[in-house]
């Protein structure tokens, strides 16, 4: 990355945008409440997952190493099984509670009865555990490719905000797991640059 004004907004603004779609994030949505603010995040959500995942190759820019190499694998799958999970647990989820909501009273029941059924199933399950673990892993491998390059708290703050982050995208589990996240990136780039150590080599005399 060239530019560190480019660098720095997608490293602080992913997991803030990150913090804000979780406090926004309703908790539950139920037939005869407003769908659109569970519709919109989800209909964002793509971008995010992009920018966290943007997130996760400048933190590990510059660093060779193996743990590197696994951060750097891990953020395509990372982030197209979360864009396949919030796109069908979650927006598919918005649009069909919403036309459910716009069927007749007797039929909202069985409307209902459906999208539990839909919803509720290993299928479901299956897609956040293999999301959630590829994004830990993506974090943690890169926090490990970072270990004696950056402060151990920082690293600690990455580590834990991905680990909660993964557990739940809703509060309260959501936004902590982000402010974790900004926490120990903003640790990361603001820190105090090192002093440049003094040169071994000794001058060469122009004359004898």
């Amino acid at each position: 990355m060239n530019s560190p004004a480019l660098r720095r907004t997608v490293l602080f603004g992913a997991p803030l945008l990150g913090y804000v779609v979780a406090m926004l994030h309703p908790t539950h949505l139920r037939i005869g409440e407003s769908p659109w603010v569970y519709i919109g995040i989800h209909l964002f959500m793509p971008v995010l997952v992009g920018l966290l995942a943007w997130m996760i190759l400048l933190l590990v820019s510059g660093v060779e190493n193996r743990a590197a190499m696994v951060a750097r694998l891990l953020v395509v799958p990372f982030a197209l099984v979360y864009i396949l999970f919030s796109t069908f647990a979650g927006l598919a989820y918005g649009v069909m509670v919403w036309q459910a909501d716009r069927l007749p009273a007797a039929e909202q029941a069985g409307a209902v009865a459906l999208i539990h059924d839909v919803f509720h199933n290993g299928i479901k399950s299956a897609i956040y555990v293999i999301a959630a673990v590829l994004w830990v892993a993506a974090v943690l491998a890169a926090a490990v490719a970072l270990r004696g390059l950056a402060p151990l708290a920082a690293l600690v703050l990455l580590a834990a905000g991905a680990i909660v982050f993964g557990y739940s995208h809703e509060r309260p589990w959501g936004p902590a797991g982000m402010a974790a996240i900004l926490a120990g990136v903003a640790w990361l780039e603001l820190k105090p640059k090192a002093a440049a150590e003094p040169s071994l080599v000794k001058p060469i005399r122009s004359g004898r």
